[in-house]
């Protein structure tokens, strides 16, 4: 006997996480402590939907 089956494949956007006031204000300290040392900060979204703060240096050539 042959079963048969058959797959559908949905795609689904992340939901955006709700984030607490507890890890905003971590991300505004992180975001102070780096542009306290006179460079620029980055806030990124990964894909999971975690934000991620990077520090930006420029340096002029």
């Amino acid at each position: 006997m042959i079963e048969q089956t058959t797959a559908t494949a949905k795609t689904v956007k992340p939901t955006q996480p709700q984030s607490s006031s507890q890890e905003d204000s971590s991300i505004m300290k992180k975001i102070r402590i780096i542009c306290g040392r006179g460079n620029n900060a980055e806030v990124k979204q990964k894909k999971d939907g975690t934000l991620t703060v990077m520090e930006v240096k420029k340096n002029i050539v």
